[in-house]
């Protein structure tokens, strides 16, 4: 989901039920996932002018 400023968030978490694509995405990514009433996870990807990032500026 897309939150302010080029962040993103999931809310299905540890909520499974039959998601096998989310389940796997979540099992690369996340080994250890909460449920969202647990915690929520946030993760920026683009800078402020929606480029990707890509480590080569400090």
């Amino acid at each position: 989901m897309p939150a302010a400023h080029h962040w993103t968030t999931q809310r299905s978490g540890a909520q499974f039920r039959t998601g096998y694509l989310m389940r796997t995405a979540v099992g690369k990514s996340n080994t250890f996932v909460d449920t969202p009433s647990e915690t929520s996870h946030y993760y920026q990807d683009l800078d402020d002018t929606g480029r990707r990032l890509h480590g080569a500026n400090t």
